[in-house]
């Protein structure tokens, strides 16, 4: 009987038996490992989500070099003249010395008609007895196609240097006009509200008293008179606009008249 149990092994599932429930134990192992880390995967994630912000809020107080935020100097004044003849004016460079920030010159290769997106020009000023010297470029316009335009922009972008010899300190200005079209209330004429901004970015080197309050309420200042002085060129212009036109229209009216007479004189012979 002994030698047939050895020629007959006992079936497949009994001998797989303890195998089978050996696994099956690993398995209920490996389950309690996963469950540990399923509960503590939150924890870590959250920790980690701290660590981050810590990081970050380190390197924007001690490593990163903040750059101060730029705020432009505004002001704004209305014209009674046209959308269209205002931009003309002032983005004219060579009528700057009319108007613009105690302007005493202005050079440049094409300065004599309204300055186009990349074109260059120098301008010299002068604010609180300081000579400023600016290079300028056109960064961008937006040009009034007609009388009905809304709105309209000119963008100088430059660097401006002011003072001279030592004591000279560079910023990078940016300029920028704003027109808006409007209506007079009760003559109905064209009028064309002016904003004008200018944005200071100090750069180089220099002292900095120049970059303080007192420089920045000299500008606007400085800006305030530039506009006054710009409502009355632009009121002039206007007056003598309007008289040419008006001379025109007479002209146009009598040249009509005395065609209508010769032809009826014509016809009457």
């Amino acid at each position: 009987q002994a030698n047939r149990r050895a020629q007959h092994p006992a079936p497949e599932k009994e001998r797989q038996r303890p195998a089978s429930q050996g696994r099956s134990g690993e398995y209920q192992d490996e389950g309690e490992e996963g469950s540990w880390i399923n509960t503590l995967l939150p924890f870590a994630s959250l920790i980690l989500t701290v660590l981050m912000g810590l990081l970050a809020w380190y390197m924007m107080k001690y490593r990163i070099a903040r750059k101060p935020i730029v705020k432009g100097i505004s002001t704004s004044v209305m014209l009674d003249w046209d959308i269209t003849n205002v931009y003309e004016y002032v983005s004219t460079p060579d009528f700057r010395t009319e108007w613009h920030m105690a302007a005493v010159e202005v050079n440049g290769p094409a300065i004599d008609h309204s300055a186009v997106t990349g074109e260059v020009f120098m301008e010299e000023l002068r604010v609180k007895g300081k000579t400023v010297e600016v290079e300028w470029g056109v960064l961008e316009r937006q040009f009034p196609t007609s009388v009905s335009t809304q709105y309209a922009e000119f963008v100088l972008e430059g660097v401006a240097t002011i003072g001279a010899g030592k004591g000279a300190r560079k910023e990078t200005w940016r300029e920028v006009l704003r027109l808006r079209a409007g209506r007079h209330s009760f003559a109905l004429t064209a009028q064309t509200v002016l904003e004008m901004e200018l944005i200071q970015d100090g750069g180089g080197e220099g002292k900095k008293d120049e970059a303080s309050v007192k420089w920045r309420a000299a500008l606007r200042a400085t800006m305030k008179q530039s506009l006054k002085m710009l409502q009355s060129r632009v009121g002039e212009r206007a007056v003598v606009a309007r008289e040419a036109e008006d001379r025109k229209a007479e002209i146009n009216k009598t040249r009509k008249a005395k065609a209508a007479a010769a032809k009826a004189s014509a016809a009457g012979e």
